[in-house]
């Protein structure tokens, strides 16, 4: 909930931001006199100050003068007027009022701010989550903005003095704001190697040079801003505000991105990769066997007179049989073994760096456990019966798949509810 403290004798602009407060769900303060306003921001923080300009024994421009000078420098001022006055207005915004307003206007000018306001709230409370690194070679301007930073809550900064020490730094950041004028290497270096390690973080590069041309080289080596220096915390803050915005979007992406990556590679009932993306996994594990010498093998399954169940039970019940095998599927394997649905009720179990023996053992552990598995049709039990195939130097995914449903058929043909391998 943000704070709001408004100055002024006027009672009827009072009662109407009191009745605000209520409606827009913020906490309202008043002060009649400029002594009051200072009491109350002693012992409270303000999001924004609303103040007139007319008081009876202090004037109302000193009293801006002060409150934007000292300590309250960073909190939004707003002044209201009751008549349009450009001289003044030009004074002050010369120093720093945020809006002059007059009072017919102010109204919808502040709901629109206390919108405004929100957003920024989830932006500020979101920055303050991020992991930030500041590379700078100068310790004075290091420090400057480690103050701007600290200063606004935000604690979770890392800075580097040397651009190795950055580089080398095993930590991902979610921000990394880079001088670009240091020793042995140039920014635009240092935001090459970041931005190719880091798709999606926040680069801003900071220089005192303001050449055009320096600006648009560094954003086309990938930076994402250029502030130049001397820094203005007002203005520093407002720009890495902004591209969090930009960075809180380009997540929301890359998770939809994500998401639907996952889905083209799923099989909507099992869960598991359907066949398109289990070949090209195949393929994947193929070509990593072949460069490090590492055993790979698969099982091909599928269940046993899965057509029985369809017509005794219905479709329902072959779809619930193919959900819970997939998902118990899932569960068993380790993180690195890949399962798909090949087809139908044909699956597909790649295993790396897993030779025949372990291969036979997870083939017939899995087998018994699908014979004791149970549905919710009390009298349904089903088998499945496999096939091996061994990787061997020269295979391909369609080669170890035949030798797998070679195996497979010949389980059909030995019985059912049994794993033959070469």
């Amino acid at each position: 909930m943000f704070s709001l403290l408004h100055i002024d004798n006027n009672f009827f602009y009072k009662e109407i931001l009191m009745n605000l407060s209520k409606d827009r769900d913020f906490q309202y303060f008043s002060a009649k006199t400029p002594e009051r306003a200072y009491d109350i921001l002693n012992e409270h923080d303000m999001d924004i100050i609303i103040t007139g300009l007319e008081f009876e024994n202090a004037s109302g421009v000193t009293f801006i003068k002060n409150l934007i000078e000292k300590k309250h420098r960073s909190t939004p001022v707003i002044v209201l007027s009751a008549t349009e006055d450009i001289e003044l207005k030009l004074r002050l915004f010369e120093m720093g009022v945020t809006e002059y307003l007059t009072k017919d206007k102010f109204l919808d000018y502040l709901n629109s701010y206390i919108n405004k306001l929100k957003t920024v709230d989830s932006v500020v409370s979101q920055l303050k989550g991020l992991r930030i690194a500041v590379l700078d070679d100068n310790e004075s301007h290091l420090a400057t903005m480690q103050n701007f930073l600290s200063n606004n809550g935000i604690h979770q900064v890392d800075y580097f003095i040397h651009p190795r020490a950055l580089i080398t730094s095993k930590k991902q950041f979610h921000i990394y704001i880079v001088d670009l004028i240091m020793p042995d290497i140039t920014g635009e270096e240092v935001i090459t190697q970041i931005r190719g390690r880091d798709e999606y973080a926040v680069i801003i590069a900071v220089s005192s040079l303001d050449s055009i041309s320096v600006m648009t080289d560094i954003l086309a080596s990938g930076a994402d801003d250029y502030v130049t220096k001397p820094l203005s915390e007002k203005l520093f803050m407002a720009r890495i505000k902004a591209n969090v915005r930009t960075y809180s979007l380009m997540e929301e992406l890359k998770d939809k991105n994500m998401r639907l990556e996952h889905l083209v590679k799923e099989d909507g009932l099992t869960g598991l990769y359907n066949h398109k993306s289990i070949i090209e996994s195949l393929d994947k594990e193929i070509e990593r066997a072949q460069r490090y010498n590492t055993p790979l093998s698969i099982i091909m399954f599928d269940i046993d007179k899965f057509k029985t169940v369809n017509d005794t039970y219905g479709h329902h019940i072959g779809d619930e049989v193919l959900e819970k095998l997939g998902s118990y599927l899932k569960n068993m394997s380790r993180d690195f073994d890949i399962a798909g649905r090949y087809g139908g009720e044909e699956f597909i179990i790649i295993l790396p760096e897993t030779d025949m023996r372990g291969s036979v053992l997870y083939g017939n552990r899995f087998r018994t456990e699908i014979e004791a598995m149970t549905f919710s049709e009390p009298n349904l039990r089903i088998t499945i019966s496999g096939g091996i195939a061994i990787f061997s130097p020269k295979d391909t995914s369609v080669e170890m798949i035949k030798r797998a449903d070679s195996f497979l058929y010949e389980a059909k043909n030995n019985g059912r509810n049994r794993i033959e391998f070469e």
